[in-house]
């Protein structure tokens, strides 16, 4: 099920499809910045710190919505804390709560505001592909080989050397890993250990904490090929 964008962007086959004339509010809400392409003006709201963004929004309605676009405070959350941060919500509320001194109960909750008329590819795609739910009948065709047992000569002649891909089921079945690591166990074992995630590093449990809430297209993934050294009981 799709819902709709929480500040009222549509894409743009939206508008071509419409049954009725709607008034758009890009052009005019953007004033001489409208002849940027939405890629563009991303690009320059980019350099603006957070101050200035929450300022920017009180503008117009379009800048409103450029200016809540969640990647623009992503950036702005991974460069100003690395990864000294607890995910509330959005990257927006992340940053706020971040940088105030006052009680999560305090703060005033963001209500997005639904923008009538705001049609743009660049910023309706990413929440889509970050929101929708992958359907189970999307994975009921597969076509790649699963093996077991496989030698390393029937896998250079069968799979290596014809470039064909294939999955080993049993490779992992002797790992202790397989039969320990739950999310109770690595908590237990390393919550406080910093792991590599993408650009930053993260303490396991705050990491926990963004992977429950985000919904983004490219989200942050722990790899660390290092984690045997930072939490030895995992490598056990």
């Amino acid at each position: 099920t799709v819902h709709s964008h929480p500040y009222g962007v549509q894409p743009w086959g939206n508008f071509l499809c419409r049954d009725e004339d709607i008034r758009l509010s890009r052009s005019p809400g953007l004033g001489s910045l409208q002849h940027f392409t939405d890629e563009l003006l991303l690009e320059v709201l980019g350099w603006l710190g957070g101050p200035c963004l929450t300022r920017m929004q009180s503008v117009s309605q379009a800048m409103y919505v450029f200016v809540n676009h969640d990647k623009l405070w992503r950036t702005l959350v991974l460069e100003a804390f690395q990864g000294d941060f607890r995910f509330h919500r959005c990257w927006k509320e992340t940053f706020i709560r971040r940088c105030s001194k006052l009680e999560a109960e305090q703060l005033v909750v963001h209500n997005p505001i639904r923008v009538r008329g705001f049609f743009s590819d660049v910023l309706y795609q990413p929440w889509l592909c970050g929101t929708s739910c992958m359907q189970r009948s999307w994975l009921k065709t597969d076509n790649v080989d699963r093996r077991s047992a496989l030698t390393c000569e029937e896998f250079v002649a069968q799979y290596d050397i014809p470039n064909r891909p294939v999955v080993l089921t049993d490779v992992m079945s002797s790992w202790p890993a397989l039969q320990k690591w739950n999310r109770e166990y690595l908590l237990s074992a390393c919550s406080d250990t910093q792991f590599a995630c993408g650009p930053v590093t993260m303490r396991l449990a705050d990491y926990f904490r963004y992977a429950d809430a985000a919904h983004e297209e490219r989200p942050l993934y722990l790899f660390d090929c290092k984690f045997g050294d930072k939490a030895p009981a995992l490598a056990a």
